[in-house]
């Protein structure tokens, strides 16, 4: 079987390790696998047919492609490619609306909501002053988030209001996208557990601290 990794930004060292790793498991099976950027690929309608080039050439020889959302911001950027790849028969691990729904903390708030899943207290809003109000009615301290990112980036902490509105009028000027205003959980001591479930069975989990004078455990 050949296997394609499609990756959607440039490769860091962390993300080349992981790479790694997939080919290293591809090859000890039995399988053969190249690297595919989101860049090269063209797609080019001739009529009813769609013809899919990938660095100038005729795209295809893959028996399955691994999708591998490596980017930072809005997901719906990036979907053109892997719907328009399985709108052409191809075979993808990771597609739309999953992307999405792993990308965007709100929609994820949102999901686990509704499946009655226990969840510190938050508000959504696009309005400073919301926020602000959001913020008095779950108590402080309370944590500030944009929708997407990654490593803590995007992720702010807030005791009083002296420090919670400058971060709310910034966020809220400088874009239009929400923000959501969470509860800070004092109890978990800067620490979280995160656990990767498949299937209904637990394959793996890590305890994760933040670093010294930060409270972000995934930073």
């Amino acid at each position: 079987m050949k296997i394609g990794i499609l990756v959607f930004a440039e490769i860091t060292p962390m993300t080349q390790e992981q790479i790694d790793r997939l080919q290293e498991e591809a090859d000890k099976n039995g399988h053969t696998s190249a690297v595919l950027f989101e860049k090269n690929f063209r797609f080019q309608s001739n009529g009813n047919d769609m013809e899919i080039f990938y660095e100038n050439e005729r795209f295809s020889g893959f028996d399955v492609i691994l999708s591998r959302p490596n980017f930072l911001e809005d997901a719906s950027r990036h979907q053109f490619v892997v719907d328009a790849l399985v709108e052409n028969g191809y075979r993808i691990i990771n597609t739309f609306p999953s992307i999405g729904w792993s990308k965007n903390k709100i929609d994820q708030h949102l999901m686990l909501s509704k499946a009655g899943l226990p969840l510190p207290r938050y508000a959504i809003t696009k309005s400073a002053l919301e926020a602000r109000a959001a913020a008095e009615d779950i108590q402080y301290p309370i944590i500030i988030k944009i929708p997407v990112g990654s490593l803590g980036c995007g992720v702010f902490y807030a005791d009083n209001p002296e420090s919670l509105f400058p971060i709310c009028d910034y966020l809220t000027a400088r874009d239009t996208r929400p923000l959501i205003i969470e509860e800070f959980v004092k109890e978990a001591q800067r620490t979280d557990i995160r656990i990767f479930v498949i299937g209904g069975k637990i394959a793996g989990a890590m305890k994760r601290s933040a670093p010294e004078n930060d409270v972000r455990t995934n930073a």
